[in-house]
């Protein structure tokens, strides 16, 4: 990628005052020298804002982001020159407000009109970095840091501000957020050349193949459960048409039930030519046999009906003398209290009036 800086222009908020222009000379390393707090390290934050960063990290202390209205870059690319101009947020965190000039040679303008927006300078950067199109979300997961590369995230490995030298535990710019460092981990294979567009495309790809596999796979299931219903279906129908005496009894245990299927679609297709039957015992029905076995079958009936109204009967009998045993149990529960009476009182009796003797009594009792 040929990319290089030419200029960084400041516009002040003063429309009297002409842009300050900070000129880079490429192919070549650049210094940049001054006094302390004198916005030295704002340059890294005010290219990486005009490059399309998601937010302004341009210091809000001091004079850079009072006194300035647009911060602009100058680029050379490939396609001839580039210059990127957003809009100071203000009190905001960022603002998508863009002045995009394109040509062989681009001069800075006095005064910067907005006539673009983010995403329009995140697809020039995208083209101009030949990044590939496709995400490494291959799973379909919807997971934001396995979404397709930018521009923005390759800044990692352009910038190295003093507080990610100082830090001993981030290596890339902005790695030390959480959120930037797992979008790092997911896009380096694609910055190490390890994969490719093209990989990535294959590995969707064989993702989808995958994927359809495992589709057909659960169809072939279905149509093996399919399969063994069926198969259990056609040799039920099997045994009952020998049940029914359309083909004579045979055992079915090592018969394949495609053959089942094909005789009995040649037993239905025989079957309207001449309705032969065979019965249990493996004979041929003819009309003789034929009427003697309805002469049986009626037989057979009259004597099953017999057997049903007597069952009845002695289900009915048993069940007044469970209800009689039932009674009388009762009965006999009521009665036991009165047995001392003829435990205690002798057989003969003497009437306390008339001094006569009876019986009478304890055979009462005895009842």
């Amino acid at each position: 990628m040929n990319f290089s800086i030419l200029k960084l222009a400041i516009w002040a908020r003063d429309p009297n005052k002409a842009p300050r222009i900070l000129n880079f000379k490429p192919g070549a390393i650049n210094y940049i020298t001054g006094t302390s707090r004198s916005g030295k390290s704002a340059i890294i934050e005010i290219i990486d804002y005009c490059l399309g960063s998601g937010g302004c990290s341009i210091p809000k202390i001091g004079p850079i982001r009072k006194n300035s209205l647009w911060y602009g870059l100058l680029i050379r690319t490939v396609e001839g020159e580039k210059l990127f101009a957003r809009r100071d947020p203000g009190d905001q965190n960022s603002t998508d407000d863009y002045m995009i000039n394109e040509g062989l040679t681009v001069s800075i303008p006095n005064i910067s009109e907005k006539n673009a927006n983010r995403d329009n300078v995140k697809a020039i950067l995208g083209r101009l970095a030949k990044i590939p199109q496709s995400n490494s979300d291959f799973n379909d997961t919807g997971s934001g840091f396995k979404g397709r590369a930018s521009f923005s995230d390759m800044t990692a490995f352009m910038f190295q501000p003093q507080r990610i030298v100082a830090n001993n535990e981030t290596m890339f710019f902005e790695a030390d957020v959480e959120e930037h460092a797992r979008k790092l981990r997911e896009i380096f294979p694609l910055v190490l050349g390890v994969v490719d567009a093209e990989i990535l495309i294959k590995q969707h790809r064989l993702q989808e193949v995958r994927r359809l596999i495992e589709r057909k796979q659960r169809q072939l299931e279905n149509l093996k459960n399919n399969i063994e219903n069926f198969s259990g279906e056609v040799r039920g129908r099997y045994i009952a048409a020998e049940q029914y005496g359309l083909v004579p009894l045979q055992t079915l245990e090592d018969t394949n039930s495609q053959i089942l299927f094909e005789r009995l679609k040649g037993i239905v297709a025989n079957w309207k030519k001449d309705s032969t039957y065979w019965d249990s015992d493996g004979y041929h029905i003819n009309a003789e046999r034929l009427s003697w076995l309805r002469e049986r079958e009626a037989l057979l009936n009259s004597e099953t009906t017999t057997l049903r109204v007597r069952l009845t009967q002695l289900r009915e009998l048993s069940l007044a003398r469970a209800t009689s045993e039932i009674n009388i149990s009762r009965k006999r529960d009521r009665l036991s209290s009165a047995s001392w009476l003829v435990e205690r009182l002798s057989d003969n009796h003497t009437c306390p009036l008339c001094g006569t003797n009876s019986e009478h009594p304890s055979n009462e009792l005895n009842n």
